[in-house]
């Protein structure tokens, strides 16, 4: 048995998911990196108790789109709210799943899943090991990835967003040489 772990929150309309949930998958196990990140590996297929109308079929239906703004200032670590705008019909879908991307393409395990929930979803990603501190941006990353999911399996692709990372720089360094010198 999967055990779930979420901790949310109602905020307004959106649902905040905080940490990490486990989902029954075929072939997913909890892993995790040097730098203390967990993610979702090895997943075919999400699945939910709920076995929507299309029994045979991958969501036909895409997020609307995807949204992010990192509030950390350390350069390649991002922390911050992620948007996802649900699908215009999620009569198809069971679950959101978001992934780093490059130029459009899913790099890697999935960061999370998430269950639709009827609205837009608001995620924070945050390092799952200490809430304070945001994750290492993977290399060659440089967007982020929505996808639908059911029980038969997931879209191939779906809406990204570009990550711009927000990089702290000492005032010092930005006046330094615009500042006349005495001497």
């Amino acid at each position: 048995m999967v055990s779930n772990r979420a901790l949310g929150a109602e905020i307004s309309s959106h649902r905040v998911l905080r940490g990490s949930i486990s989902v029954a998958s075929r072939n997913a196990y909890t892993s995790s990196t040097s730098d203390g990140n967990v993610f979702l590996a090895g997943l075919d297929y999400v699945f939910g108790d709920d076995k929507e109308q299309n029994d045979n079929k991958v969501p036909a239906h895409p997020p609307i789109g995807i949204a992010f703004s990192d509030e950390d200032t350390s350069a390649g670590v991002v922390k911050g709210d992620v948007f996802i705008d649900k699908a215009i019909d999620e009569s198809d879908v069971v679950y959101y799943v978001i992934y780093w991307a490059a130029n459009g393409t899913a790099v890697g395990p999935p960061i999370q899943a998430l269950p639709k929930m009827g609205d837009t979803i608001l995620y924070q990603l945050t390092n799952p090991t200490d809430p304070t501190r945001g994750v290492l941006v993977p290399d060659g990353v440089n967007q982020l990835m929505a996808i639908t999911s059911n029980h038969v399996g997931q879209m191939p692709t779906g809406p990204t967003c570009d990550i711009w990372d927000s990089v702290a720089t000492e005032v010092g360094t930005i006046v330094r040489g615009m500042m006349p010198t005495s001497g």
